[in-house]
């Protein structure tokens, strides 16, 4: 019995047979594709603006926002030695306790640099706005390197970022580290992709990245 015709390759032991062709290409492109990507990722992106633009105006403070923000010593004294403090109390957070989040405090502690106060929200709410639409980007851009599809992957990708779930998200000061997770996760997953496309160095990149969502 023939195991393979001639011209078809055959998958043994587990393991994925060379590609005489070598690596695959990162995006299945046609020509216009990319542009045509890069207009539907900016319009998709100014969709979820428009639809969280209200949360910009919003003032209000709700349970442990003044551990994070209004009365956390550290992020109200932006400074090399407060970010030292985030990344060195893994087990016991002084300022938020029983969570360890280095990155979502420093990127506090910058919008508090930025202007940030209990009366002003705006510098906040902004930075996560920014995160949720680079996320959107993200998603849409991934599933265009899995399907190679830009109308499908803009479409899902704007069902994401306009979604009723994810305002609590970018609304929500204590939320940061929902939306700082979701984007170093999604440049997991499109290292990854690199990763198994050939890109040996991906690897490397979505095991950083991962470990920046966690």
């Amino acid at each position: 019995m023939n195991p393979a015709a001639p011209g078809h390759s055959t998958v043994r032991d587990g393991t994925r047979p060379a590609n005489p062709s070598g690596p695959e290409p990162v995006l299945q492109t046609r020509p216009g594709a990319a542009v045509l990507l890069a207009v539907l990722v900016v319009v998709a992106g100014t969709a979820v603006v428009a639809a969280h633009w209200p949360v910009l105006a919003a003032q209000a403070l709700t349970f442990d926002d003044g551990s994070y923000l209004t009365e956390n010593p550290l992020v109200q004294k932006p400074s090399w030695a407060s970010a030292s403090r985030f990344f060195s109390e893994v087990l016991s957070p002084s300022t938020v306790e029983g969570y360890y989040h280095p990155l979502s405090m420093v990127s506090l502690m910058f919008d508090y640099a930025a202007g940030a106060r209990g009366d002003n929200l705006f510098p906040v709410h902004r930075t996560s706005l920014t995160l949720h639409v680079l996320n959107t980007a993200l998603i849409v851009v991934l599933l265009y390197m899995l399907v190679g599809q830009p109308w499908v992957a803009a479409l899902v990708g704007l069902l994401f970022g306009v979604h009723p779930l994810t305002v609590e998200s970018v609304a929500w000061i204590a939320e940061r580290k929902v939306v700082l997770a979701t984007f170093f996760f999604l440049w997991a997953l499109i290292f990854y992709v690199l990763f198994a496309r050939g890109r040996r160095w991906g690897y490397w990149a979505a095991l950083a990245a991962h470990v920046l969502a966690l």
